[in-house]
């Protein structure tokens, strides 16, 4: 019987499908060593894990680098959780990391996660308890090492921020044994003493170094505080469980500063600026007031009786003027109308026309002959002219007569 052939790729791909359909290779946790470690600029993470008595790739994905617990460095006892597969390319099988923490920490994290979920659970991560940072502190409880970079630097961003702010330390472990029971009892004496805030924190460091912040006597301690309290443990990576207990949480002790320590020179030129705004505000409304009153004046003035007679009187004397200038043209007007009038009454006027050679005839009885028909033959007639009277008898009468020679 003739025996099948494989290729190389084929024999891989066999293998991988083994690998990769059983559930035990799936999910597995890895205790040993780091050596030959590799970061490069693909984010990726490559080394070996291995013991005393062998080792295997372990290769961790840019996407999984939030399941990396702490940085890692050659020699360094690690837990590797992740899938055991083939690679193909190049035959050989590896991890898959999803996570990598410090061996011997594993533990404290499960710790972490189950208290943090107790204490949600009891509402002391609710922001309805969390209590406002005063803009103005004057007085600063800090809970922390007596000496060391922290104290330290909080001391010179009040100084260069502040002068007029006292600080009042009380100085405690902040790791080891015993440290968070003194953690807990400072933030207790603290809290009697009337202080604006609280700062609470550390510098950076290793989970273990972080514990007593986690400790659920110093989560206690913080929500029963009726001082506003700022957790500043850590740098700005670390979170611990008195981060969420805390009123707020700042990334490092020196940005707890800033926030608790308001800015003295920004707050006096806020003051000027204030100063001088309600300054321009208080002289336009004097300017508004005065304005007013000296209208108001000034109507008093002219409703004074004195004002309104003599008012009146100039008034009366207005109107007197403009009766009088009326009445001159009234005067005037009919003045040219009575000359019209003349005019055309003296060239009416019965005497104009007798000095023109007319004559005015008037039958016995003094009426007016206006016609050949008004008088007949034989009665006596008047001529009226300028100088005198004709009286004559009508011997004919000639009707239509003409004049001009016709």
């Amino acid at each position: 019987m003739k025996r099948h052939i494989y290729t190389v790729g084929q024999l891989n791909t066999y293998i991988y499908n083994l690998f990769d359909n059983e559930p035990f290779l799936k999910e597995m946790q890895v205790v040993g060593e780091v050596s030959n470690l590799s970061e490069p600029r693909s984010g990726h993470l490559y080394f070996s894990l291995k013991d005393e008595s062998g080792k295997i790739p372990v290769a961790m994905f840019k996407g999984a680098r939030g399941g990396l617990g702490a940085p890692l460095s050659d020699g360094m006892k690690v837990v590797v959780t992740g899938e055991v597969s083939v690679y193909t390319r190049g035959g050989y099988y590896q991890i898959i990391a999803k996570q990598i923490m410090p061996a011997g920490i594993g533990d404290l994290h499960e710790q972490y996660e189950q208290l943090k979920r107790d204490l949600a659970a009891k509402g002391m991560f609710d922001a309805a308890h969390k209590k406002p940072i005063p803009k103005y502190a004057l007085k600063i409880g800090v809970i922390t090492a007596k000496s060391g970079a922290v104290i330290r630097d909080i001391i010179r961003i009040t100084k260069r921020r502040n002068p007029h702010v006292s600080l009042l330390l009380y100085p405690v472990l902040v790791q080891g044994e015993g440290a968070a029971l003194q953690i807990a009892e400072g933030i207790a004496a603290l809290d009697t003493l009337g202080l604006d805030v609280l700062i609470v924190g550390r510098g950076g460091g290793s989970i273990e170094d972080l514990w007593a912040f986690n400790e659920p006597v110093v989560a206690e301690a913080i929500y029963a505080c009726e001082t506003p309290v700022v957790s500043a443990v850590g740098h700005e990576t670390d979170t611990t469980i008195a981060d969420y207990v805390a009123d707020k949480r700042a990334a490092t002790p020196s940005e707890a500063a800033e926030l608790c320590v308001f800015d003295y020179a920004q707050f006096t030129k806020e003051l000027r600026t204030r100063e001088q705004l309600y300054r321009r505000r208080i002289e336009r409304s004097l300017t508004d007031a005065k304005r007013q009153w000296n209208m108001q004046a000034d109507k008093l003035t002219l409703l004074h009786p004195k004002k309104q007679l003599a008012h009146k009187k100039e008034h009366l004397v207005a109107l007197g003027r403009r009766l009088s200038a009326g009445l001159d043209k009234s005067l005037e007007r009919a003045r040219h109308t009575l000359a019209l009038y003349s005019e055309r009454l003296d060239g009416a006027s019965p005497s104009n026309k007798f000095m023109s050679g007319f004559a005015w005839l008037v039958d016995k009885d003094g009426r007016n002959i206006k016609s050949i028909f008004d008088i007949s033959s034989g009665e006596e007639m008047t001529g009226c002219l300028a100088d005198g009277k004709i009286i004559s008898t009508v011997t004919k009468t000639i009707g239509e007569v003409s004049y001009g020679g016709k």
